[in-house]
């Protein structure tokens, strides 16, 4: 990576599309550990949103897996919004830092079967309606737009590169993971990535000097990860089930 950004660090293309306040809210911050994690959707990111209250200190729990997947945003989690440029400045300068990444097609990949593929009213009447109604290119009626369920991935992966080209309609879930967390203007310390995840969460935490923690984490997180995933299918599920009933 250091090789592809030599000389980079200005080039627009290396630099994404995304607004300055969506790129803020990607920083999460831990002053007391001086540590700072950029989050991309679908790279673990819910995970580590959930064990960063642990790490910094907002939550009791002992287990990000005690801690809701839909409360991954809580705990009063510090980002860059609403810092001025100095302090940010002094904090991707002088803290330890860490990002996750995965395999771009794997993501994409991913992001589809999660929020489109998979039961997920909100983003099917959305984002879902609007690639219907403009990449289907056989016949479809109006049902087909306006509850966008059914959206095959020829139709994702043309609605990507659409919004690529043109920056527009584009959703944080699919964009580039440069777009998110600037790997060319931000030097960081670690990074992980999620074909690897629980071996390179463990260094993670170990290298920021949790010791007992990972200790934790290596005891539970294998298969804690799978009922995890399943338990939280199931509450979208029945959360869905339940809203669509007002």
């Amino acid at each position: 990576m250091l090789e592809a950004c030599a000389g980079r660090e200005l080039d627009p293309a290396f630099r994404g599309n995304s607004s300055q306040n969506s790129i803020k809210s990607h920083f999460v911050v831990d002053r007391k550990h001086r540590i700072l994690y950029c989050a991309i959707e679908k790279v673990g990111s819910t995970f580590w949103r959930r064990l960063w209250q642990i790490l910094a200190g907002l939550s009791s729990v002992h287990s990000p897996y005690d801690i809701k997947p839909g409360s991954a945003l809580g705990g009063g989690q510090e980002t860059f919004n609403n810092l001025f440029f100095d302090e940010i400045h002094t904090i991707i300068s002088t803290y330890r830092r860490f990002i996750i990444t995965r395999h771009p097609f794997s993501r994409l990949f991913a992001g589809y079967v999660d929020k489109l593929f998979s039961p997920n009213p909100m983003f099917w009447k959305g984002l879902g309606a609007y690639i219907v109604s403009n990449f289907r290119e056989e016949k479809k009626n109006k049902e087909d737009i306006s509850c966008g369920s059914d959206v095959t991935f020829r139709e994702f992966v043309k609605y990507i590169i659409h919004s690529e080209t043109h920056n527009t309609h584009r959703d944080g879930h699919f964009l580039p993971m440069h777009d998110h967390c600037r790997p060319c203007q931000v030097k960081y310390d670690i990074i992980g990535q999620i074909e690897t995840f629980v071996d390179d969460t463990l260094y993670i935490v170990k290298s920021l000097g949790f010791n007992d923690l990972a200790n934790t984490l290596n005891k539970t997180m294998r298969i804690s990860s799978v009922t995890d995933t399943i338990k939280d299918q199931v509450d979208i599920l029945f959360r869905f089930k339940k809203t669509s009933m007002y």
